[in-house]
């Protein structure tokens, strides 16, 4: 080891170093479950809202006493000197110190909140039923103590308030210093991302429910919507944070730059929608895959449960449930994989014709990895209300736009991709009240019109919600002896050789199929192949990462080399086959050993 070198020891530190584990992208969940590290905005994000929702039931179960002595604690250990590394304008500022000053500032709101509660029952309760420390330990409310001793709570007031993060002109080095991991980004945008997060966290603890559910997921929301909505969180945290001037000029500032970001992104999804659905034999596959990764949905292809997905009424692994009035979301890769199957089924009973496809074929169902949302159009506003909000959408294969069998639903993005999007961020993270009360900057028909859709249907989506896929679950199931379904957990081996046990290989040397599954370190374009995706999973042990090519003309079928890709291409420019020929020559004269997966097509 060279000096300055780091090296984490073989100890077991049991469960209490797990949590950093998966921070760091090492931990149990990153290597059996698929779990991204902090690296990985979407798993950072809903690590951190979890944990700032522990926090947020803590300080509402507190009583007076134990809030005094916890804010004691921190002010005195960590508040104090945080709040001196912050303040010290000869020295280097650290973004770790500013995210824990405004982490602290986070924290003082909750707790303001708690303890103006707590006074409030105090003060409406009669002194004789107040409850006494010496009657019950950790009482829930401790009205007695903030009447006996006043002195405490104007202490404890004191203590809070001074975590109060001051505006940028109390730090002048914020904006110059750019003494962080990432040298393009100063410690301004290390706090904008904070004070963002916190938003974001804003509109997912509402009691009813999550406004945008897992915001950053790519499985829920396209790439025009994540962009968007990282854009309009950022907005709003300078205006709340960096920017100078009244109030009145800051929320105009901020209303104009919102809006003219969901213009654009409305206009960035009219392009690609119509480059899909009219241009798309005029247009290389380069840019038609460039702009269906704007819309498309990703997923790591879990594999899809038959029994939950079976109709009930039919034989197991022969007829799939109604997806279009199904009561329950279904995830948008499990729906395409499912619409796919229903449209040949659809087909071969149509043209009255036998079906080639095996009656156990949902056995193997996985999720499509790209999918989008094909057009739907409700014969009246009035059908649109009376039908499950699953029957208004429905997702299908990118390949199925791509050949043109189905159209994109440009109206179901802009309407929930963009205007849910927009208008549950601005209407829940800023107060557009004037000063005097009268007048509100912003309204849904700005908004509106902006984008250019219509109010009356926007009113429909926002009091149906996000759609939030959650049908079927994601874990793994298998039935026991009983025939009653046992979720399965696989043990992780152990570091040390011969404790444990050890992960099975296939009789190639490769990885087993269900780790293959799950340790995705990148799913996206390939640049050396033009149109082609890769896919690269690292192993259980060593540095070794083995890389997997897939295409949209090529759906459940992965290439597991570049002999086999150079073979498969050659193939094609030679002979002048089409991909599904190219393939199928393949198998037949060669065999599987370049492929992992069967196609399927329909």
């Amino acid at each position: 080891m060279e000096k300055g070198d780091t090296v984490e020891l073989l100890t077991n530190y049991g469960d209490h170093y797990e949590g950093v584990r998966e921070r760091k992208g090492y931990g149990k969940a990153n290597l059996n479950d698929g779990l991204g590290g902090d690296d990985d905005d979407k798993s950072r994000l809903m690590r951190n809202i979890v944990e700032r929702k522990s926090i947020d039931d803590l300080i509402a179960s507190m009583a007076f006493l134990e809030m005094y002595y916890l804010v004691e604690y921190l002010n005195d250990s960590i508040f104090q000197p945080v709040k001196v590394a912050t303040e010290n304008q000869s020295a280097t500022l650290c973004p770790r110190d500013l995210m824990a000053r405004r982490k602290f500032h986070w924290l003082a709101l909750r707790l303001e909140g708690r303890l103006n509660q707590l006074t409030e029952i105090a003060n409406n309760t009669p002194d004789d039923q107040l409850i006494s420390k010496h009657q019950n330990v950790k009482p829930q409310c401790n009205g007695w103590c903030e009447k006996k001793y006043p002195r405490f709570v104007s202490a404890l007031h004191k203590m809070i308030r001074e975590w109060h993060l001051p505006s940028i002109d109390a730090i002048p080095s914020l904006s110059q210093n750019t003494n962080t991991k990432d040298p393009t980004k100063s410690v301004q945008d290390v706090l904008i991302d904070e004070i963002s997060e916190e938003l974001l966290y804003q509109v997912n603890s509402n009691p009813t429910g999550p406004l945008l559910p897992k915001p950053m997921d790519p499985a829920l929301w396209c790439k025009s919507a994540i962009d968007l909505t990282k854009h309009i969180v950022h907005s709003i945290a300078r205006y709340m944070f960096c920017e100078c001037g009244t109030d009145a000029s800051k929320k105009e500032n901020l209303l104009t730059c919102i809006l003219e970001s969901a213009k654009k992104t409305a206009q960035d999804v009219r392009n690609a929608s119509q480059a899909i659905n009219i241009q798309r034999n005029v247009l290389t596959n380069e840019a038609i895959d460039q702009w269906i990764l704007l819309l498309a949905f990703k997923s790591f292809g879990q594999k899809i449960d038959p029994d939950q997905i079976s109709s009930p009424s039919s034989p197991p692994n022969q007829s799939m449930i109604n997806m279009y009035d199904f009561p329950t979301p279904i995830r948008f890769g499990t729906a395409a994989a499912m619409a796919e199957i229903q449209a040949y089924q659809d087909a071969t009973e149509l043209l009255s014709l036998d079906s080639y496809a095996s009656p156990s074929v949902l056995a193997k169902l996985n999720d499509c990895r790209l999918s989008m949302i094909s057009q739907y159009n409700p014969s009246s506003l009035e059908d649109v209300t009376k039908r499950r909000q699953q029957h208004h959408w429905m997702p299908r294969d990118v390949s199925s736009f791509k050949r043109g069998v189905v159209r994109v639903n440009e109206h179901w993005y802009l309407l929930n991709q963009v205007m849910l999007v927009v208008h549950v961020l601005v209407s829940n993270c800023v107060d557009w009240s004037s000063t005097g009360g009268d007048v509100i900057m912003y309204n849904l028909k700005k908004l509106c019109s902006a984008i250019h859709v219509d109010i009356k249907i926007a009113e429909i989506v926002l009091s149906q919600g996000a759609v939030n896929p959650i049908f079927p679950s994601v874990e793994t199931k298998e039935k026991g002896a009983d025939g009653s379904l046992k979720t399965s957990s696989r043990k992780s081996g152990s570091k040390r050789a011969g404790k444990g046990p050890v992960a099975k290989k296939s009789s190639a040397g490769s990885p087993s199929k269900e780790y293959l599954k799950r340790n995705i370190v990148f799913d996206g374009p390939c640049d050396h192949y033009k149109g082609w995706f890769i896919q690269k999973i690292k192993r259980h042990t060593g540095d070794h990462t083995d890389s997997y090519w897939y295409h949209p003309d090529l759906p459940g079928a992965k290439v597991r080399s570049r002999t086999g890709m150079n073979h498969l291409l050659e193939l094609m420019r030679e002979n002048g086959m089409d991909m599904k020929t190219a393939y199928e020559s393949t198998i037949k004269n060669i065999g599987t050993k370049f492929f992992e997966g069967r196609a399927c097509f329909t």
